[in-house]
C-alpha cells in the first residue's frame, strides 16, 4: 500500500518513531503506516499529511494534555486526538511531552480504560 505524502515526511516519521520506541512500545505496520501498540492495543500511529506529520494517539481525549496540545482530528472523532508537525524542530521541542503523553496512554491501555 502505498501511503501519499510518507516521503515528504519521512525524517519527521523517523523522529516520531524514535520517540514511541524509546518508550517500549511494539512498532507494527497498520494501515501502511507506523502504529505502536502496548500488549497488543493500540496507542498511537504516526500520519504524514499533505501540509504536515501527525502523531495521533487513538485514545487522545482520555489524556490530561496539560500543554493544551492534543488536537481534534476531526467533528465526529469520538477518543482520537494528534498533533500536527511540520518539522524536526517542532517535534524536538516537545520531544519530553510526547514522552509523557505515552506514557500516561500505556497506563490507560493497563487500567483497561475506554
Amino acid at each position: 500500500m502505498k501511503v501519499p505524502y510518507a516521503r515528504k515526511w519521512q525524517k519527521e516519521t523517523d523522529k516520531l518513531r524514535q520517540i514511541a520506541l524509546d518508550c517500549d512500545l511494539t512498532e507494527e505496520l497498520k494501515w501502511g503506516k507506523p502504529c505502536f501498540t502496548f500488549l497488543k492495543k493500540n496507542v498511537a500511529i504516526v500520519i504524514p499529511l499533505k501540509e504536515s506529520c501527525a502523531f495521533s494517539f487513538f485514545k487522545g481525549a482520555l489524556l490530561k494534555d496539560p500543554k493544551h496540545i492534543l488536537e481534534r482530528i476531526g467533528e465526529h472523532t469520538q477518543a482520537g486526538r494528534w498533533i500536527k508537525f511540520t518539522s524536526l524542530r517542532e517535534i524536538a521541542a516537545l520531544r519530553s511531552t510526547l514522552k509523557d503523553y505515552l506514557y500516561e496512554a500505556i497506563e490507560l491501555e493497563e487500567s483497561g480504560k475506554r
